[in-house]
């Protein structure tokens, strides 16, 4: 029962980096478009900024050298009192890159009896002034105050709750909305890729924010069709060994190692045909990025098997290796990290010749088998006694 071995050499393509963020978003303009916004609480000069509104908040932004917010609160009671801090009304802002910690903001309006009050981190400006209907607040936060923060990320979640102390001194903070501010920069560098690989906006399967190089900081990795994309300093795709992208299985972001890197994987079905039936073979494929920028495939595993009506279809999940430290078949494999686990049916998959590059299925297939990694590194395989589901509940 032992498995075969495969790495395709697949066409690869670079551009050129020219920007940040992505459609189906509350788009943040660059300021270049608009005259240079004075951080004086007053929105006058905010006119022709595109405005979205949660509940009773109106929110508006502009992409410059750093992330400029305004926003418009309706309350027509304004409390602010100056010996109870608590009790007053305020805005809270949290500001989220891909699911990260949040940079949260806290603003209580001035008036003519009380300085507003603030509380943000060092270098981030905030400016407040009393409207008819309310108060409007103006927020200026550098790019690097943001955590998770890169030029390749595409948009920023914004969620805002308030607190109307009108509704009495228990009251707290009250969620009013989420949104995500896009950022144009982005979204003209992923258009561009779109357009190079001949895909539009609905031929995406996958678009997330992932560290898949040996370097510092998430990439932006694109599937589409038959073509992986990457955003980074530049943008490069590569081309899959498939004809197009009805035979595109699943495409994810797996994390295997402790360090925070990750891996594409692709899976992918190989169509041909044998003594006059049709045959395929489904093929999960693991990417990163290599040191040069170049494209490497790290492993590459047969998942299932047809020749006319006979057919071998697996599953494969990933599986941190503490929890399958319990089969007794795994011996004294102590690999930090994550495998990945393939299961089937114990029947005999249908015979075809095994690539030379691939780890094929065996003749006769165990219950299942961990492709095990070493903190990242791929370091074999071991054939499992037990179903890795029985062991545990799916991650």
């Amino acid at each position: 029962m032992k498995w075969g071995v495969v790495i395709r050499i697949l066409g690869v393509c670079c551009g050129f980096w020219l920007g940040m963020a992505y459609a189906s978003a509350d788009r943040c303009p660059p300021g270049s478009s608009f005259s240079e916004l004075a951080l004086d609480g007053y929105l006058s000069d905010w006119n022709g900024v595109p405005k979205t509104s949660l509940r009773d908040i109106r929110v508006q932004c502009v992409e410059g050298e750093s992330l400029n917010l305004a926003f418009t609160i309706a309350d027509k009671t304004i409390i602010r009192s100056t010996e109870k801090k608590r009790n007053n009304d305020s805005i809270r802002i949290e500001l989220n890159v891909d699911g990260g910690r949040p940079l949260i903001l806290l603003a209580q309006p001035g008036t003519e009896d009380a300085e507003p009050l603030f509380s943000a981190p060092s270098g981030v400006a905030m400016s407040d002034s009393l409207t008819e209907g309310g108060w409007a607040l103006e927020v200026k936060v550098p790019w690097n105050l943001l955590p998770g923060w890169t030029e390749v990320v595409p948009n920023i979640s914004l969620k805002l709750s308030y607190r109307d102390a009108q509704k009495g001194s228990k009251s707290g903070f009250r969620e009013i909305g989420k949104t995500k501010l896009s950022l144009r920069g982005s979204d003209s560098t992923y258009r561009l890729l779109l357009k190079t690989i001949g895909q539009n906006q609905k031929a995406v399967v996958l678009d997330e924010l992932a560290d898949i190089d040996l370097g510092d900081g998430p990439e932006r990795v694109v599937v589409a069709g038959k073509y992986l994309g990457v955003i980074g300093r530049d943008y490069r795709y590569m081309s899959l060994p498939i004809a197009g992208a009805k035979d595109l299985v699943r495409a994810e972001i797996v994390e295997l190692g402790t360090n925070g890197n990750s891996l594409v994987a692709i899976e992918y079905r190989l169509r041909n045909h044998k003594d006059g039936q049709p045959a395929s073979r489904t093929i999960l494929g693991l990417w990163r990025l290599d040191g040069t920028g170049g494209f490497e495939q790290v492993l590459a595993l047969e998942t299932g098997r047809t020749v006319g009506p006979n057919n071998w279809n697996g599953t494969w999940r990933v599986v941190a290796n503490r929890k399958l430290k319990r089969d007794p078949l795994w011996g004294d494999n102590t690999g930090k990290g994550k495998s990945i686990v393939l299961e089937g049916p114990s029947a005999a998959p249908p015979a075809l010749t095994p690539f030379e590059d691939v780890y094929s299925l065996p003749e006769t297939p165990p219950p299942a088998t961990a492709f095990v990694f070493d903190d990242g590194i791929f370091s074999g395989t071991v054939e499992l006694k037990k179903s890795a589901l029985e062991h545990h509940r799916p991650n």
